[in-house]
């Protein structure tokens, strides 16, 4: 799983995970209203930290601190694009122990079409990630085990010895 792409739909009061090169995705109930995703009572405080450059675009690096209402601090650091109206090109976090790096990448600052906020035709929803990545790993266990595929017996035999979890960790793990 290289990619995932995430659209949030509040008209619809859904969001979808969309992993292009599985062609498929998972479907997710928003729950509350809109207003109740926009936390009220944080706090953000904001620090530039320097300048740097990220995909070409001059950025002011910034320290962010957001407080929400319960105490709990949540600290990133964000690359404001000076030449994309300050806009967030990279945002580096940390979420339950581990790291976290989003990168926008060929940002456009104009209204995008209505179709890139539906999912493709041809591409299947699944229940969970656990059902899409059981069958995913089946899907290539078998494409593996199809004879005629011109491999030689001893890869063959070297493939036969495989487990499962090196199939999650080729096909649908992003590390």
């Amino acid at each position: 799983m290289d990619k995932m792409i995430a659209i949030t739909r509040p008209d619809k009061r859904l969001s979808y995970s969309v992993w292009p090169g599985l062609k498929s995705y998972l479907e997710t109930a928003l729950t509350g209203t809109v207003e109740s995703a926009v936390p009220n009572a944080s706090k953000m405080e904001v620090t530039l930290i320097g300048k740097e450059t990220v995909d070409g675009h001059p950025c002011e690096k910034n320290r962010v601190v957001v407080t929400d209402a319960q105490g709990t601090r949540h600290e990133s650091t964000v690359w404001n694009a000076t030449d994309l109206k300050q806009f967030p090109v990279r945002i580096e976090t940390m979420s339950q122990g581990q790291s976290m790096r989003l990168d926008f990448q060929e940002v456009k600052l104009a209204k995008p079409a209505g179709e890139l906020f539906e999912i493709p035709s041809g591409y299947t929803r699944y229940a969970n990630m656990q059902e899409m990545m059981m069958t995913e790993m089946t899907k290539q266990a078998r494409e593996e085990e199809e004879p005629g595929r011109g491999e030689s017996e001893k890869s063959t035999k070297k493939r036969d010895g495989r487990k499962v979890g090196d199939l999650l960790k080729k096909k649908l793990l992003p590390f």
